[in-house]
């Protein structure tokens, strides 16, 4: 048999081998956090300025904390968040690919606490208003411990 085919067949037999077991690694671009506004109010809807807001990335389907950012509100109770892009490699796995999705927790004293549920990027708007309502803060969940961060 000439070298080249049997070269050939050789590298077709390792490659249809990878694509059967899924492990073919594939370039993908993901949003690792979205373009974000929150604008936070007392319950009499006055802007409260100062307030903590953190925007918490999580990766599907291991509901592991990829990363977390806080800033505070401005004078008009606004934060912003810059979207974050990463080109990755991945491979093709019996679950899917890693996906993010996001959640926001958001701390001032002598207020309560608010944190969203979100589990699905494709719910996850661009805007969010809270009214924040006289309480006890909470801690936000520290999902890093989970994920070996610190």
């Amino acid at each position: 048999m000439n070298p080249i085919c049997k070269r050939l067949r050789r590298i077709v037999a390792l490659a249809a081998a990878a694509a059967a077991t899924g492990c073919v690694p594939y370039p993908v671009i993901k949003t690792l956090q979205p373009a974000t506004e929150v604008r936070v109010t007392d319950n009499a809807g006055q802007p409260l300025p100062g307030v903590d807001v953190s925007l918490i990335a999580t990766m599907y389907p291991m509901h592991l904390e990829h990363h977390r950012e806080t800033r505070q509100t401005d004078a008009q109770g606004l934060v912003q968040f810059d979207s974050r892009h990463d080109l990755r490699v991945e491979s093709l796995m019996l679950h899917g690919s890693v996906e993010f999705y996001w959640n926001l927790c958001i701390t001032q004293p002598d207020y309560a606490t608010v944190e969203t549920r979100y589990g699905a990027s494709h719910a996850w708007p661009s805007q969010f208003v809270f009214a924040l309502q006289p309480g006890d803060p909470t801690p936000c969940r520290d999902t890093r411990k989970m994920s070996g961060q610190r």
